[in-house]
């Protein structure tokens, strides 16, 4: 639990400076991908780029398009790590419980 704080931490940190939510569009307008993000500062870029970042996407999720979100975790973490699960939903730690939780594991493993 302590690494999931930390990385959480870790991640919010990075994250601080870049406004990832523009404040002029609703959430229909990500699910839409009718979305528009203000690129990071070459400071925060540079401290994203050698944070590690996991991004487990369900490809059949239909709230936050993989389409339209997974390149945008590619740019925000040039270094991060991207892991694709067919078939699975919004909800992946649900849909593929024991999946998830062995890409995070290694994942921590790594970090």
């Amino acid at each position: 639990m302590a690494r999931w704080i930390f990385l959480f931490i870790e991640l919010s940190t990075a994250l601080s400076h870049v406004s990832l939510v523009p404040s002029t569009l609703k959430a229909k307008g990500f699910a839409e991908g009718a979305h528009q993000f203000e690129l990071a500062d070459a400071p925060t870029a540079r401290a994203l780029s050698r944070k590690p970042a996991l991004a487990i996407w369900g490809m059949a999720d239909q709230t936050l398009q993989p389409e339209h979100f997974i390149p945008l975790f590619s740019e925000a973490f040039p270094n991060g790590t991207t892991h694709r699960l067919e078939g699975v939903g919004h909800y992946s730690h649900e849909d593929a419980p024991e999946e998830v939780a062995k890409l995070i594991d290694e994942f921590l493993q790594k970090t």
